[in-house]
């Protein structure tokens, strides 16, 4: 299976689900997994499960 790696742009309501429905089905890997957000401190408990938090939106997609 081809292993994809995904970056979540303002990563708000439809993000979150986005990000839980990509974990819950097992569809990308929590380390292949990026989100963006002006404060990520609100989403610190998603680094806990591996994914990639950042504020720059342009490091993301390169990183994706």
């Amino acid at each position: 299976m081809k292993s994809y790696k995904v970056s979540i742009i303002g990563c708000g309501n439809i993000g979150l689900s986005l990000l839980q429905g990509f974990l819950k089905c097992k569809t990308i890997h929590a380390k292949n997994l990026i989100a963006t957000r002006r404060n990520i401190k609100e989403l610190a408990y998603l680094k806990d499960q591996g994914i990639k938090l950042t504020t720059n939106n342009i490091s993301a997609v390169k990183g994706s």
